[in-house]
């Protein structure tokens, strides 16, 4: 077996995305490769993972940003430092996922990866790279990345423009940075995503999904009582919803099923004070956690999961309730009607509320509950994903491909 060298860029080290790069990192180091990370935010104790440059140097970037438009143009001292970086590390490929964040000097870095000349893999884990600046754009139906940008309609949406829109240059510049790739494959964590991505610039490039991986050793079925008695949940009906961020997940549709259905107990995961205030009473808010044990209890104990999003790449929450063995209802918008297969849920048309009602009445755990689980663990495991990864990088390495331009 040849010994890979690899390394990981992203903007943090924790999350959704910073899990999965780690995720990868650990499964290489288990099968005798060698890794590293590099991250925009966060913190750790693996000596092979490590920060691009300070917290200062983020906040610096992201004013900025802010104030200038340009996104990714700064940090020019840690990129150069990480450029030093790679080169005495020497690899054979270097993986980036998330380039936003405020971390990195992206022309920089770009001019050098294709001079540099190595295997590279570019992880899309929403649309950043081929936009003017907008990580999703399907609330607002702006189809302008297509052709060029400008005027955007988002521009007080993260990442943040404050008053100069310079999303025309920026997508400009983006089509500037990819152009003259030699070793370049794209990867997107869903089909949905990936038949997207084919409509940009970046179809001229090899394109394949490798969708996101569930932690199957956290998210299984777990004893639910403690989660009933911890918030006084009761033995009733539970709908659930989680988000990290609850700006555009469907806060105040998730009111209006509450008021529809008195005698069902919704428990919203992720709230801030703020959004907690003024709620129906049958509404439990529970702030953020970072414990994934507690998250997973929570999951086990609810009758039915409801992700309301219409701007998702994956759907994480969605695969981890039903991991969890809970059947869940999502909109028929992007990617998360992908997850929910037949005997596992339900998709509904996006915003109809009545139909949302409807279909949790029809929604019966005991029912679909295995089917959730089997289906979970049979295509969306963290071993899956790490697998698809190495056998990338392995078959790059010998010159081949994976991937596919089609938007099947």
């Amino acid at each position: 077996m040849k010994i890979l060298k690899v390394l990981q860029i992203n903007c943090s080290s924790f999350g959704s995305t910073g899990n999965i790069a780690k995720s990868i990192h650990n499964e290489l180091l288990s099968q005798g490769h060698e890794s590293r990370i590099f991250y925009g935010v966060g913190s750790t104790d693996d000596a092979l993972i490590e920060p691009v440059g300070s917290m200062t140097d983020v906040h610096i970037h992201a004013v900025l940003s802010r104030y200038t438009g340009l996104q990714g143009y700064f940090s020019h001292i840690p990129t150069n430092k990480l450029i030093k970086k790679i080169k005495s590390y020497d690899p054979d490929v270097i993986h980036l996922h998330n380039l936003h964040g405020s971390y990195i000097n992206l022309p920089i870095l770009f001019n050098f990866l294709k001079k540099y000349n190595r295997k590279t893999i570019v992880t899309l884990h929403d649309c950043w790279l081929f936009t003017g600046k907008c990580p999703h754009f399907t609330t607002v139906g702006c189809e302008k990345w297509k052709e060029n940008c400008g005027a955007c309609p988002q521009l007080a949406r993260y990442p943040r423009s404050i008053f100069i829109d310079r999303t025309k240059s920026n997508l400009k510049d983006k089509k500037k940075w990819f152009d003259g790739f030699n070793n370049l494959h794209i990867v997107a964590v869903s089909q949905w995503l990936k038949s997207v991505a084919c409509e940009s610039f970046l179809n001229e490039y090899p394109i394949t999904a490798i969708p996101n991986g569930i932690d199957t050793d956290v998210f299984y079925p777990r004893e639910s009582n403690r989660v009933r008695e911890k918030y006084g949940i009761g033995k009733g009906h539970i709908i659930l919803g989680v988000a990290s961020v609850w700006t555009g997940k469907g806060l105040d549709e998730f009111v209006k099923i509450a008021n529809m259905r008195p005698n069902s107990k919704i428990v919203l995961v992720g709230l801030t004070e703020n959004e907690s205030q003024g709620l129906p009473d049958n509404i439990i808010a529970i702030p953020r956690t970072e414990n994934r044990d507690e998250l997973a209890e929570i999951y086990t104990t609810a009758d039915v999961f409801i992700n309301l999003s219409l701007e998702e790449t994956f759907g994480l929450v969605v695969g981890e309730a039903m991991a969890c063995g809970t059947p869940a209802i999502v909109y028929n918008s992007t990617a998360c009607p992908e997850i929910v297969a037949d005997g596992t849920g339900f998709v509904a048309k996006p915003y109809n509320i009545e139909e949302i009602h409807q279909l949790i009445d029809k929604t019966e755990k005991d029912k679909l509950s295995s089917l959730c689980i089997s289906h979970i663990n049979e295509n969306y495991t963290v071993k899956k994903m790490t697998d698809a990864y190495i056998k990338l990088y392995e078959n790059i390495q010998k010159g081949g491909t994976i991937c596919s331009r089609s938007k099947e």
